[in-house]
């Protein structure tokens, strides 16, 4: 059971020794673009421990359950404290009233726990297991200094891969709750080492929730034509019906039907980071191919949603400019955005969402093209025929104007109902770009 559940199991406001109160934390709206909803919504400890006065570690003991009240208490003994007020002694006991059974495995006896003072009184504001390990873990998250970016990337990057499970998952948290641009600029600063992202990327126990985020790391510092070649084969392992054989360059792992769209766009981000030729080529031939998974295809939607919003934060020094001219990373990918864009209006299943994309863009390159799908059989779901017309009646120039006023008379109902949509949901300086 992890820290979240623990609290969750919570009825009532917690008392800890004539105390009570319940603290929530909020979390950064920031974060990387690879890492799932999921872990980007998970509060890190380091998160949860800056919003505590103290931080206690030890045992539990004695759990007491009242069947008529449904409620029960647990002893908690500290046994170290982790923060808190030098001047102040910190009590030997609390009682939490919670029925917490240890039992062989079933409840970790070990427990942080943490907590504000108020006057004589000890109120809980949250708490997790924790063993010995994990506790040297939260020592050194304690002494991170909170303003050194680069300093607790390359810090995280250790722990990866360490032996407690919640270690390793805590430590990817903090890297997946990290925004691109301070990502970014740890990249170039050295926070990460190509050979140590490649050696997570090959672990065959590394979940797949984590592969994206890596394999975006590593098309930020890695090398030409050695990472990129690394990164390819990553991708093609994931993509291709019939893997290649394997050979010493390539990864350990087989491909896998259940991969996240995280951990595809992952792959084909740092690729096209580290190789932008090489990289678009696969983005490509996957939309063309007509053995492409929808999961493959959509990981390609969601590179291209990622390349056409990143803007690389300005580099301080010309070293570090040429440090980013070499890893591929460009401030416009336009043209491969938009050849990718051609073959997805192509497709019925995803048209819509990219005919919206470059409407939100401000893209009209392709108006003529997208405006030609509207009356082909497979463009004829009301939700692909209603982003063309949002798309018309928001782009430039006299094609769009032409095309809404043709349909105008022949589905006059059709373009009322868009109208009505884009007046009630697009804000008030984003209307018609004519």
């Amino acid at each position: 059971m992890d820290g979240r559940a623990f609290w969750q199991r919570l009825a009532l406001p917690i008392l800890l020794v004539g105390g009570l109160g319940l603290m929530a934390w909020s979390a950064p709206l920031k974060a990387c673009t690879f890492c799932g909803d999921t872990l980007r919504s998970r509060a890190t400890w380091r998160q949860q421990m800056a919003q505590a006065a103290w931080v206690f570690y030890g045992t539990l003991a004695n759990p007491r359950y009242d069947p008529m009240r449904e409620q029960g208490t647990t002893e908690f003994r500290v046994q170290e404290v982790l923060k808190g007020e030098a001047a102040v002694l910190p009590p030997g006991q609390l009682l939490l009233p919670v029925y917490l059974p240890v039992i062989g495995n079933a409840t970790p006896r070990e427990y942080v726990v943490l907590g504000q003072r108020r006057g004589q009184n000890w109120e809980v504001t949250g708490g997790f297991p924790a063993n010995a390990a994990t506790v040297e873990y939260l020592k050194k998250l304690l002494r991170l200094p909170a303003e050194d970016v680069t300093g607790r990337c390359a810090f995280f990057l250790q722990y990866l891969d360490h032996p407690e499970a919640a270690v390793a998952l805590d430590a990817f948290v903090e890297l997946g709750r990290t925004s691109d641009a301070d990502l970014y600029r740890a990249a170039l600063q050295g926070a990460f080492t190509p050979q140590r992202l490649r050696q997570l990327l090959q672990s065959s126990q590394l979940p797949d929730e984590r592969r994206g985020v890596l394999a975006f790391l590593l098309g930020l510092c890695g090398e030409v034509p050695g990472d990129a070649e690394f990164l390819y084969h990553q991708w093609r392992r994931r993509t291709m019906t019939s893997p290649p054989v394997s050979t010493e360059n390539t990864p350990a792992f087989m491909p896998s039907s259940g991969d996240s769209n995280a951990a595809l766009s992952g792959l084909l981000t740092g690729l096209i980071l580290l190789d932008p030729p090489l990289g678009w080529r696969q983005a490509e031939e996957t939309l063309r191919a007509t053995d492409s998974s929808f999961r493959q295809r959509w990981a390609v939607v969601e590179t291209l949603r990622f390349l056409q919003s990143f803007r690389p934060p300005p580099l301080p020094t010309e070293t570090d400019a040429k440090k980013r001219e070499s890893a591929g990373v460009r401030r416009d990918h336009r043209r491969d955005i938009l050849r990718c864009c051609q073959l997805l209006i192509q497709q019925g299943d995803l048209a819509d969402q990219t005919i919206e994309d470059l409407r939100r863009w401000g893209w009209w390159d392709l108006t003529a093209e997208i405006l030609a799908h509207f009356e082909h059989p497979t463009h004829q779901a009301p939700i692909v025929r209603r982003a063309i017309v949002r798309y018309a009646l928001t782009a430039p120039g006299p094609q769009a104007r032409e095309f809404i006023e043709r349909l105008r008379q022949r589905e006059p109902e059709l373009v009322r109902s868009v109208e009505q949509f884009l007046r009630q949901w697009e804000p008030a300086d984003n209307g018609s770009r004519r």
